[in-house]
């Protein structure tokens, strides 16, 4: 999803698109598992509804796509549509134990935020443009700021060694 279109799902449904698209990944997984969940169909419903609530914005409206007879995407091709991936990760096959308690899932679920506005704010306090984002895929955005972080690390690094070979 680029990034315009993540701050106008923020705007319309109050979510994050990011964490939501993590929630609706982990709903997969457990599915491919055979592991459902008893409210996998209001999950799986709630992120597909979203994502039909900012067609049916980026469409020009309920409005509009009556009066142009606009098809309306199912939920396979919103998800086609708004969840591409562009950066293949290699997923590495490890059996991990994991002991759930209660104490652990309050912690995950304090310690998720909106990512979107994270985002936003780390641009403009770095003074970055924001506009020059805006139709760039949100992978590719945080891809951008880690490598940029990466050559300002190098170049402090070196610095730090030119001072002391100065000295």
């Amino acid at each position: 999803m680029i990034l315009r279109d993540a701050i106008k799902y923020m705007e319309l449904t109050g979510s994050d698109f990011i964490t939501d698209l993590k929630g609706f990944g982990e709903l997969q997984r457990s599915f491919l598992l055979a592991l459902v969940a008893n409210d996998f169909t209001e999950q799986y419903e709630s992120f597909t509804d979203k994502l039909l609530i900012l067609w049916v914005n980026k469409a020009g409206g309920t409005k509009k796509i009556l009066k142009d007879e606009l098809e309306i995407p199912g939920p396979s091709e919103l998800i086609k549509l708004y969840c591409k991936t562009i950066f293949e990760k290699k997923i590495e096959e490890t059996e991990e134990v994991f002991f759930s308690s209660s104490n652990l899932i309050k912690k995950k679920q304090t310690a998720d935020s909106n990512k979107t506005l994270e985002l936003l704010v780390f641009l403009a306090n770095n003074e970055m443009n924001i506009s020059q984002y805006l139709d760039m895929e949100i992978e590719l955005v945080y891809k951008i700021i880690e490598l940029v972080a990466e050559k300002k690390k190098e170049e402090r690094e070196k610095e730090k060694r030119r001072k002391r070979k100065g000295m």
